[in-house]
């Protein structure tokens, strides 16, 4: 029996993204079996979760999923408390009647999931009356910094195409164990979803999907470094597992080899800036993320003095 039957509003969204856009809470391994099972199809053909979508596309769902929509008294306010709002006022670095720049602190998820109340896309949902926040890219739940959110169908479809094209330069901080031998170079090694040890997992493997990695580094002591990260595809996880086969992994990053440090708990990563072109003129822009957890680049004077 046909539950619910969702029509794509924008080309190239992944079919788990839009997904979740209407079931915030529908855990990643449930909405895989139910795209393996033929329970939620695309066109009604079968799909899987990482397929893109056109616009106009229909997403079936041949079972209720009712459970996994937001509940309001347990996951999200139709209201923002002031604090909330005032959060999300603080950490807007740009926005216009197109598009918006946030500063994402590290430990925030961008959006829901299996025990995950509150996210980017949770909060964007009531931020201002009728206005649709839409993501059109993601970052790791620790990892901290810029993320663009779209006000339109038609600029989350510019934005899809300009990371298709890979016309959206993106910069990270990154402070890693170890001292770099090169000062800068590149990593190219393809990769792919693994189970290591019950828990799935990035590896690097000759079969993966193309991955590039630019790095430079900034400045070093004996024992970190502290280095510009520039990824030219996006793949999951991309910048962890490439300092881990690099061998010089992400502090805090202990799903990627980090030794464990009780004073440095926190994935040390940071989205410091991206640039893109925009406008008529399609004049490259940048817009620039400040770190404000005093956690995080406190290194700067406690590790990588000489």
């Amino acid at each position: 029996m046909l539950s619910k039957v969702l029509t794509c509003d924008q080309d190239d969204i992944r079919v788990d993204r839009f997904v979740r856009r209407h079931f915030p809470n529908f855990p990643q391994s449930i909405l895989e079996k139910a795209l393996r099972g033929k329970h939620i199809k695309v066109n009604d053909l079968k799909a899987k979760s990482n397929d893109r979508l056109k616009k106009e596309d229909q997403v079936s769902f041949l079972k209720d999923y009712a459970q996994f929509e937001t509940v309001v008294d347990q996951t999200e306010t139709r209201v923002l408390s002031k604090t909330d709002r005032q959060f999300i006022e603080d950490r807007i670095i740009f926005e216009d009647e197109d598009f918006c720049v946030f500063n994402k602190p590290s430990g925030l998820a961008v959006q829901g999931g299996s025990g995950i109340k509150r996210h980017v896309d949770g909060l964007f949902k009531y931020f201002k009356e009728g206005i649709t926040y839409r993501l059109v890219h993601r970052l790791d739940r620790d990892t901290s910094g810029v993320l663009i959110l779209a006000k339109t169908a038609e600029t989350a479809q510019y934005f899809a195409n300009l990371f298709k094209t890979r016309k959206i330069q993106k910069s990270y901080l990154a402070l890693v164990h170890g001292r770099i031998k090169n000062q800068k170079g590149t990593i190219d090694a393809p990769l792919k979803k693994d189970m290591c040890d019950d828990i799935e997992k990035m590896i690097v493997s000759d079969d993966g999907k193309e991955a590039i990695t630019k790095y430079r580094e900034l400045a070093k002591n004996g024992r970190l470094t502290l280095v510009q990260l520039q990824p030219l595809t996006g793949r999951t996880h991309q910048l962890r597992v490439h300092m881990q086969h690099l061998g010089y992994p992400i502090v805090g990053d202990y799903k990627y080899g980090a030794p464990k440090n009780k004073q440095k708990n926190r994935l040390h990563l940071h989205a410091y800036s991206v640039t893109f072109p925009y406008g008529n003129r399609q004049k490259e822009i940048m817009f620039k993320a400040d770190i404000t957890e005093k956690d995080m680049f406190e290194m700067v004077d406690d590790y990588l003095q000489p």
